[in-house]
């Protein structure tokens, strides 16, 4: 039955992560039902915790053979809480909200996740035999992030990422070397991202074929523009009057605004660039790739626990139907058969699975004779050392769980077709801001070479309307352009009529449509007769 099922998943990828359900499995007893929810009894009450003063939260027991610091004999240190975070996010994602609660309390201020809550308010330094972060457990990480879809704890993370990175263009998770990112870091960091319906920065620089090169060209120019708007209004401003005109008309504070919306619409682009760019890389399906890869390569015992892990992730947040993370799954369900975690990742839920939790899952005998630190799925079907006698229990209770929930259902993300039709709106938008901003501060220039033309222009902007004007003012900038007198009085007059005598009505200005003018696209070619005045 498994390898028709294979046989479906080859010919059809969309087809292939619903046979995942698809093995026959018997329903289980009345019995068998009840005696698990009595063992998830027992698994609750006997985890241990580590006290914290902010909340007790998931810990390990000390392993007394390997921690000299620790005592032979019972009651076992408590607070072995290096692997917190990956364990509290299993459990979270089966819908443990404590655990979810430990993972975000892992959080600082910054963005950074520490190994655990107390951690994270110790803050142990880098360098020790233990670094304050694993790239194993950025796994438990992504689990909390994904079941609780929190975007903000995701991007804070991702901006401590990008400004702690090793060398300045390495991500790690943490400031020491041992936490730099592995091969399938970026990949499943990309699928996590579009599950969340936010792009990927961290992993920007992996550029694979049909990514979207860095906005340089578009930076440069703003920058530009910035430069060129700093320019005119200097070189106009040299002339005597001619601040006082642009001070009052308002065209500075116009250019401002739109300079500065400018660069938020270049932050927009840029916003739908990651977008598309990590949508490209997550439907190349590097992801499972590796994950493929690392079912064949990686050690017995946690590496594979970590393949199963990340193939956990993939399947049930994914959003895309993969062969690869499939036969990954698989691969590692083949070599540890009696793995009740591996068997729910590969194939669902089944009988095997319920039965493999009964063997490996103890629910009698005195919790106290052994340390509990072993959370039983990382260790081999093969190991010796009798980790069934030193079971976490919290193990045992997260693929319970698993169970009781049923198999995985698999979600969707957005195709690349339609990321780019996003790009493509923001982009147009931005150039179109580009040449508005691009054309006002032409006018500026333009302000020196034809004051009489470029005057009447500057008095239709809509935020000249109904300002009351000095014709003073206005004819000494005019005349400090260089515009005769006889000139700079009258055109002094017609941007600034004065009201009736007796009223108390401020001047508007109506516009009529500008003509089109070939040398000056802004400005009519006889911008006089284009204004009608009135009071």
């Amino acid at each position: 039955m498994r390898m028709s099922c294979m046989a479906t998943i080859v010919a059809s990828l969309a087809i292939g992560l619903s046979c995942l359900n698809a093995i026959p499995s018997r329903a289980a007893s009345d019995a068998e039902i009840a005696r698990l929810r009595t063992d998830m009894k027992y698994w609750s009450d006997n985890s241990p915790m580590c006290p914290d003063p902010d909340g007790d939260f998931l810990s390990k027991e000390y392993d007394y053979r390997q921690k000299k610091e620790s005592n032979p004999n019972p009651p076992w240190a408590v607070c072995n809480d290096g692997d917190a975070m990956l364990f509290s996010g299993l459990l979270c994602s089966v819908g443990h909200s404590a655990e979810c609660k430990t993972v975000k309390r892992s959080q600082d201020q910054s963005g950074k996740w520490w190994r655990s809550p107390r951690n994270a308010r110790l803050k142990p330094a880098e360098g020790g035999t233990e670094t304050n972060f694993s790239n194993d457990h950025a796994a438990g990480v992504w689990l909390y992030i994904l079941h609780e879809h929190d975007v903000d704890a995701f991007k804070k993370w991702a901006h401590w990422i990008e400004a702690n990175a090793y060398a300045g263009f390495i991500p790690e998770y943490c400031r020491d070397q041992r936490c730099a990112f592995k091969l399938v870091d970026c990949p499943v960091m990309d699928r996590v991202a579009l599950s969340l319906g936010v792009g990927n920065d961290v992993c920007d620089s992996v550029l694979v074929p049909g990514t979207l090169p860095q906005l340089t060209v578009q930076r440069q120019s703003l920058q530009t523009l910035k430069a060129t708007y700093g320019q005119a209004v200097a070189s106009v401003k040299q002339v005597p009057g001619a601040s006082d005109l642009l001070r009052l008309d308002a065209l500075s504070s116009q250019i401002d605004k739109l300079l500065s919306s400018l660069n938020d619409q270049l932050d927009r682009l840029d916003t739908a660039r990651v977008w598309v760019n990590t949508v490209a890389r997550a439907a190349s399906d590097s992801a499972g790739i590796v994950e493929r890869l690392n079912s064949v390569v990686n050690d017995a015992g946690y590496p594979r626990h970590d393949v199963a892990v990340a193939a956990y992730i993939l399947l049930k947040y994914g959003g895309i139907p993969s062969i690869t993370t499939l036969q990954a799954a698989r691969s590692v369900a083949a070599q540890d058969p009696e793995n009740a975690f591996f068997e729910y990742v590969a194939h669902g839920k089944t009988d095997k699975m319920l039965a493999d939790i009964f063997k490996s899952c103890r629910a009698t005998g005195d919790v106290s004779l052994h340390p509990r630190f072993q959370w039983i799925w990382e260790r081999d079907d093969r190991d010796t050392s009798n980790p069934k006698a030193e079971l976490m229990y919290s193990d045992c209770l997260f693929v319970a769980q698993l169970y009781l929930t049923g198999s995985m259902r698999p979600s969707t993300l957005p195709e690349l077709a339609g990321a780019q039709s996003v790009f493509l709106a923001e982009r147009t938008a931005f150039e179109t801001a580009e040449k508005d901003a691009g054309d006002l501060i032409e006018t500026i220039h333009d302000f020196k070479k034809h004051p009489a033309d470029s005057a009447a222009y500057l008095a239709q902007l809509p935020a000249a309307s109904g300002m009351r004007i000095s014709q003073g003012a206005a004819e000494g900038a005019l005349k400090g352009l260089g515009v005769p007198p006889n000139q700079a009085s009258t055109i002094a007059k017609i941007l600034v009529p004065a009201p009736p005598r007796g009223s108390q009505s401020k001047p508007s200005i109506t516009i009529l449509p500008p003509f089109p003018d070939k040398r000056h696209p802004f400005i009519p070619p006889n911008p006089l007769h284009s204004l009608r005045l009135k009071h």
